[in-house]
């Protein structure tokens, strides 16, 4: 696995939804929820689609933001930021969205996550070896990495509504995206070990993926041949 400088690459997000949404929730009937034509039905799922990328893009800027300033002025900020940005669709989940992200960050179990030693927004670029001998172009970027002498930690933000009771619930896609992360990592820095976890802002809980499965997907992705194992990039 060749590892490539940390620089500048395009950001890309897999949808996370669909959630509840203002103005799109599913029309209930007396006899469950009304029948859609198919114009109608796509039209409500681009919605929902629209509404649950913003949502997350706004949860991530605001927990990239407001971990520099004093907890107090924490909710006022965020009201600023999302009065100033979000759509007018969403205008109305500001104060939740506000709220959501602040109980993120004043969560004591998430400290070492937004200690001021964590860095943010990370590029990770790569090359992934396959075990036919081929490799494959690999490109992410970390949320929150947190960097000490014995150990590394990646965590990736997930802003869907529906959070995993347990980890064992957790898709083998968003797992696999860890498994990456964490290869690519090791070769960064070798001789250290490298925790990966998602930390979901719906709760908040913080949902670390045991090594064992993450090196059973990683052995999943490189076993395949014929082509990259995945679109090349990661988020």
């Amino acid at each position: 696995m060749a590892i490539f400088p940390l620089g500048c690459m395009r950001r890309s997000r897999p949808w996370c939804g669909p959630p509840p949404a203002v103005g799109v929730q599913e029309m209930e009937t007396k006899d469950g929820p009304a029948e859609l034509a198919p114009v109608e039905e796509l039209a409500v799922a681009r919605a929902r689609q629209s509404l649950a990328l913003e949502r997350g893009r706004h949860l991530h800027r605001l927990l990239q933001l407001l971990p520099d300033l004093a907890p107090e002025d924490r909710l006022s900020a965020a009201r600023r930021y999302l009065e100033a940005g979000l759509a007018p669709e969403l205008a109305g989940n500001a104060d939740a969205l506000a709220g959501e992200a602040c109980a993120v960050l004043a969560e004591p179990a998430f400290a070492e996550v937004f200690s001021t030693r964590a860095l943010t927004e990370v590029p990770l670029v790569g090359q992934l070896s396959l075990d036919d001998g081929s490799s494959v172009d690999v490109s992410g970027q970390i949320d929150r990495l947190c960097v000490t002498e014995a150990a590394v930690l990646v965590v990736d933000f997930k802003t869907d509504r529906r959070v995993p009771d347990a980890t064992e619930d957790i898709g083998e896609a968003y797992v696999a995206q860890l498994a990456v992360y964490r290869a690519l990592l090791q070769e960064i820095y070798p001789g250290r070990a490298v925790r990966a976890a998602l930390l979901y802002t719906a709760r908040p809980v913080l949902r670390e993926i045991s090594q064992d499965r993450l090196e059973a997907a990683l052995a999943a992705l490189t076993a395949q041949s014929g082509g990259p194992v995945m679109d090349g990039s990661l988020a």
